[in-house]
């Protein structure tokens, strides 16, 4: 519980350094803003419906400016992971010769559907809405803002964002060792950054992460094919402790949100 309190701590404190509002955010604001966000998260692939439940608990806010702040911050969460699933892939490479890679392009045709189905049911909705959105809004100055926030804080949200990863390591850990998983804790945090960099590419709607994650262990580690029920169970205890949980914790803000808005 204490990680899982670090996780989004860290996450709420890169959201305060991204300057999202048109005022400063406290630390606590954050932390709200982030447990909304996971809530509508869980809709749609890739989690992107989360700057919807971020923007909605924002006392004083700009959708635009919102968007870019949190559009920013995904690209340090892509950058961070990019570089942790590469090194991963490589030394993964070098133990068996076999490179993931190829069983990622295997499994995107597996994602074709769901992508489809995103882009012609949900994007079209979104662009729309953010068009008129944005269409009375100086782009320019929130783009200077994002910039000036980069500057301001670059290195504590890159920073942040690494602790993040780090912590996802440690709990995956954590439960490997809680549950009796086979192997060294070396293999299990090369599994675990492996899937988790290899699923991303994937166009996967919450609720199948762990699922696939799962499957992703049991093809790329026939050693711990053994265990399969614990490989299965610990993306599954991690996506649940993750997010599920301050999911619940979301929705009661948004339903707080929403009844005070309510005349």
């Amino acid at each position: 519980m204490g990680l899982i309190l670090l996780n989004w701590g860290l996450e709420a404190l890169r959201w305060k350094a991204l300057d999202p509002g048109n005022r400063p955010l406290s630390l606590k604001e954050s932390f709200c803003s982030v447990l909304a966000g996971i809530s509508t998260g869980l809709m749609t692939p890739g989690r992107w419906s989360e700057v919807v439940g971020r923007i909605c608990v924002l006392q004083e806010k700009t959708y635009s400016k919102a968007a870019l702040a949190w559009g920013s911050g995904a690209l340090s969460m892509g950058l961070i992971t990019g570089i942790a699933g590469l090194t991963a892939c490589l030394t993964y490479a070098h133990r068996t010769s076999f490179y993931p890679i190829e069983t990622l392009l295997s499994s995107l045709k597996y994602g074709r559907l769901s992508l489809a189905t995103a882009a012609v049911l949900v994007l079209p909705l979104a662009c729309a809405k953010a068009a008129m959105r944005w269409r009375h809004t100086n782009l320019t100055a929130h783009l200077q803002s994002a910039r000036q926030a980069w500057r301001r804080s670059g290195w504590l949200i890159v920073g942040a964002t690494a602790l993040r990863f780090a912590v996802f390591v440690a709990q995956f850990l954590c439960l490997c060792f809680f549950l009796g998983l086979p192997g060294e804790p070396m293999i299990w945090a090369e599994l675990f950054v492996l899937t988790y960099w290899l699923s991303g590419f994937l166009p996967l709607v919450t609720l199948a992460e762990p699922i696939t994650r799962g499957a992703l262990a049991l093809h790329l580690y026939p050693e711990l094919a053994g265990s399969p029920a614990l490989l299965w169970t610990a993306p599954a205890l991690l996506w649940f402790m993750n997010l599920c949980l301050p999911a619940v914790a979301g929705w009661l803000l948004l339903l707080g949100y929403k009844k005070k808005a309510t005349p």
